[in-house]
């Protein structure tokens, strides 16, 4: 053996050696770039999860909202346009005195509201045939209803 071949030989030893290593290397390259993509893979299905979430919670307050919006500009259309139906229109208060409880035509001890009375016409019947108040029309065309105590529990507005 000479000199070249024994410089050759360790040279070959340490090329061998580093292509060993290398190998080794790319090994743990290629494992490590494999955990980088599956955490990659891992964190856009998160995000995925998260934007259907977000976009289900999104749905669903949106139909609430419309839901919401249109009932209440619903009721509200209903209470502008049907004034006379409502209670503050002076005609059903029972702020005025023809409704009032107050005034004897609208009193329990006014003879005609009387649950006393047998021929009273204005008595207001449950089901079972109990008598649970009386009805009194108003001048101004409203049906005022009381319970027998003289509580004014309701009233129709006028056929206006």
């Amino acid at each position: 053996m000479s000199i070249e071949n024994k410089g050759s030989s360790w040279a070959q030893g340490l090329v061998d050696n580093l292509n060993r290593n290398v190998k080794k290397d790319s090994k743990k390259l290629e494992t490590f770039e494999a955990r980088i993509i599956e955490n990659n893979l891992r964190i856009k299905k998160d995000q995925q999860l998260k934007l259907t979430q977000q976009t289900s919670w999104a749905v669903i307050l949106g139909v609430m909202l419309i839901i919401f919006v249109s009932s209440y500009s619903g009721s509200a259309k209903s209470q502008i346009i049907n004034f006379n139906n409502s209670p503050n229109n002076w005609v059903n208060s029972p702020n005025n005195w023809d409704n009032s409880p107050n005034n004897f035509n609208n009193s329990p001890n006014n003879f005609n509201n009387s649950p006393n009375n047998f021929s009273a016409t204005n008595g207001v019947y449950d089901n079972r045939g109990n008598r649970i108040g009386y009805e009194v029309p108003a001048p101004s065309g409203v049906i005022n209803y009381f319970d027998n105590s003289g509580n004014r529990i309701g009233y129709k507005p006028t056929g206006r």
